[in-house]
């Protein structure tokens, strides 16, 4: 059992928990909403200390409303979670 949280950017930005106001770091995302049109690119990556990169990228394209559900277990984001898009474009996860 997991606790979900949402966060929000609009355009481009690192993602910031709604309700603490704490960067969203080494997370799940398990869904992400987005409104615009666009291309989106989200991504959480750090480096382990031997130089390999570590995390998950999520892009797609968004015209309108779009909604994408991961189920399961979501997709793993290693250090801060970033997000990568139009100014006109808002995005929220949903992590945890």
């Amino acid at each position: 059992m997991t606790n979900i949280r949402s966060a929000f950017v609009s355009g481009t930005g690192t993602f910031v928990d709604s309700l603490t106001s704490v960067t969203v770091t080494d997370t799940r995302v398990r869904s992400v909403n987005c409104v615009g049109t666009g291309i989106v690119v989200i991504t959480g990556t750090s480096s382990d200390p031997f130089g390999n990169t570590n995390g998950g990228r999520i892009k797609f394209q968004v015209n309108g409303s779009n909604y994408q559900d991961f189920a399961d277990n979501g997709i793993r984001m290693a250090g801060k979670v970033i997000v990568s898009a139009a100014t006109t474009i808002s995005t929220t996860i949903y992590y945890g």
